[in-house]
């Protein structure tokens, strides 16, 4: 821990007692620690087995599965199916490699893992297996390590070995002992063909957070997760860079190349490993490492989830995204069409304002899975999704420290009340002169909150792009040029069909205003405010 980034209202205190396996005496039992980089194996076992931790979907450790699998050449395993029925060795019968390695095997080559004969050194380590077909024996001799199981697969004792190989001379071992092999010796391809089928390269350590300073304070989790995106960011940074004393020779080339093959397969996030996350859950189900299938607000941290707010009302959602912004040093302006939000980055020289928009607001949806049981809101139409989009892109631009390189600015806004409900709430709000519009977009516009410096007449403003799936890969496009580079706006089209809220805003070619631009949405009806602008 080098201090390089900070977590604000964090002090960071290594401790011995808390590392990637739990104990029998753990503090996590009881909530009663900070942090901790946890082997994800043990993750949904503590929960399951009531110990007062959430997941951050900080992904900070993963390794190739597919190497961890080593077998005799002498036992006829030619492939994935001889395993069948073979005896097994390994640490721990739930550590995060040897859950992905039976799933793997079992979902992408039809090994029949409940044939495996399994010795193990730690079999039931403070959470039951309720799988009571499982074949586990417990090592007696005293003989637990990793090198002690290896050297268990040279003498023929077992036929296989599944589990983490960290030491540089077992690793010699593998590769040069005739006895033994991996069984999948080309599992750079396998890996990638992991990754393009299902998007999973398989992680094997995250963080996990007290459950009791979760539920002291919402905001301390986006605040972490934002920490450990900077970080790694300034990681990336140092190894591209090629100003570091790394001892691999074109480290940067290979990094580079990495970039092009996987993109970033150390990628953090929910959304972003849910295939991987549904694989993970399902398959340590599945193995008995849990009694029922949990959901992701089941096992993750659910500050924004957990707080579905409707339009106008979303003060908890509000106050969370405020201090994230505050935390990275972005200037703000607070309730701004009462619970609005809006941010600015400054690049290093002018040009266009480009402003990312979020939404705050929830749906009204008492039968939902996350309705809230009160209210019955409930982040239905993926508002929750957005605010983390236009956090993430801060996070970005700030992290790679390429704003400086930018001309121009970039505008983040949190808008409240995109969604049109509660109207006879917010027909009040407007009795009472706090309001004119009834929604968040055209409430910011009679306010100013979009206007454009006279410098930037001419430039498109692209506020925000709703994310919509479309099989040829595009529902949106925008071609245009201001007067001042003598080019009036050209084309702006959106695909047939499209029935949500598309949502763009232009600087107006004829003069100061903003259009605002929606489809399939019911515009709400009002005087314009000045020449040049619409809504």
């Amino acid at each position: 821990m080098e201090g390089r980034v900070q977590i604000e209202g964090v002090d960071l205190v290594p401790v011995e007692e808390l590392g990637p396996t739990p104990t029998g005496d753990s503090r996590m039992k009881t909530g009663d620690f900070g942090l901790c980089d946890l082997n994800m194996g043990y993750w949904l076992a503590a929960i399951d087995q009531g110990w007062d931790i959430t997941g951050l979907p900080i992904f900070v450790k993963r390794k190739s599965a597919h190497w961890y699998m080593v077998v005799r050449n002498d036992r006829g395993i030619g492939g994935p199916k001889d395993l069948e029925g073979k005896r097994i060795a390994t640490r721990s019968f739930r550590s995060a490699i040897v859950t992905w390695c039976r799933g793997l095997l079992k979902n992408r080559h039809g090994v029949d893992t409940s044939t495996f004969r399994w010795l193990v050194t730690d079999a039931e380590d403070y959470f039951p297996i309720y799988d009571k077909s499982a074949v586990v024996e417990t090592v007696q001799d005293g003989k637990v390590s990793v090198k002690d199981h290896l050297q268990r697969l040279l003498d023929g004792e077992v036929d296989a070995f599944l589990g983490d190989i960290s030491d540089p001379e077992l690793f010699g071992w593998v590769a040069s002992d005739s006895r033994i092999r991996r069984l999948f010796p080309d599992y750079m391809e396998e890996d990638l063909r992991l990754w393009r089928d299902e998007s999973i390269f398989t992680p094997v350590h995250m963080m996990v957070l007290s459950g009791k300073l979760d539920r002291e304070d919402p905001t301390l989790a986006p605040r972490i997760y934002d920490a450990f995106e900077r970080s790694k960011a300034v990681a990336y940074f140092d190894l591209l860079r090629d100003r570091g004393s790394f001892s691999v020779i074109y480290l940067r080339e290979y990094v580079e190349e990495q970039f092009k093959k996987w993109g970033d397969p150390f990628v953090y996030g929910i959304e972003a490993n849910r295939r991987m996350l549904d694989w993970y859950i399902d398959i340590s189900h599945e193995q008995g490492i849990m009694a029922k299938r949990y959901g992701f607000d089941e096992v993750f941290s659910k500050s924004i989830l957990d707080n579905p707010e409707p339009g106008f009302r979303e003060a908890k959602t509000s106050a969370l995204v405020a201090a994230t912004l505050k935390e990275m040093g972005v200037p703000i302006r607070e309730n701004i069409a009462l619970t609005g939000i809006k941010g600015e980055l400054r690049g290093g020289g002018n040009g266009p304002s480009v402003a990312v928009m979020g939404e705050l607001d929830s749906l009204i949806v008492k039968e939902h899975p996350h309705a809230d049981s009160g209210t019955g809101a409930a982040h239905a139409c993926g508002h929750h999704a957005q605010i983390g989009m236009m956090l993430g892109a801060a996070m970005g631009l700030l992290a790679s420290d390429v704003l400086p390189s930018l001309s121009g600015r970039v505008v983040l806004i949190a808008v409240p009340a995109e969604e049109y409900i509660e109207v006879e709430y917010r027909l009040g709000l407007v009795r009472e002169g706090k309001l004119e519009f009834l929604g968040g977009k055209p409430e910011l516009v009679r306010l100013g909150h979009f206007e454009i410096p006279e410098e930037h007449f001419g430039h498109v403003v692209v506020v925000m792009l709703a994310g919509v799936n479309d099989h040829r890969g595009e529902f949106l496009r925008v071609a245009a040029q201001g007067r001042g580079q003598g080019r009036d706006l050209d084309e702006i089209r959106s695909r047939p069909g499209y029935q949500y809220g598309l949502h763009l805003f232009a600087g107006s070619v004829s003069g100061p205003g903003i259009c605002g631009i929606r489809r399939g949405v019911r515009r709400q009806r009002g005087r314009l405010k000045r020449p040049g602008s619409c809504q």
